[in-house]
């Protein structure tokens, strides 16, 4: 069987941990003979600074997909040029559009 995932890696350590996924989802699917097609997406800031648009504006690659894989946003060498809110109106928006479960966590960071 196959199955089309559409990847957002996110930024941050996102990137890190989606290619450490896609390799688990690869492994599941020799052990139970499925096949996965994954169409890499942008999204958070580093959507924002590359395309110009929020994450949520365009959920086509999600919307045609069997699932989203989705890493982390909130980096914050990246949200320092973008208002905190801009990334999580986004995210909730894309969220809404699929009829996801919001969950939106606020972390401040602490610098010693």
């Amino acid at each position: 069987m196959d199955f089309k995932i559409a990847v957002l890696p996110g930024d941050g350590i996102g990137p890190e941990i989606i290619d450490q996924a896609k390799k688990v989802i690869e492994a599941v699917g020799i052990k139970f003979n499925h096949k996965f097609n994954f169409k890499q997406d942008w999204s958070g800031p580093l959507q924002l600074i590359k395309r110009g648009i929020s994450a949520g504006r365009d959920s086509r690659p999600c919307r045609s997909s069997d699932a989203v894989l989705f890493g982390a946003i909130g980096d914050p060498n990246t949200i320092m040029i973008l208002s905190k809110s801009t990334s999580r109106q986004g995210l909730l928006a894309m969220r809404k559009e699929l009829g996801l479960y919001a969950n939106v966590r606020p972390v401040s960071t602490l610098l010693l």
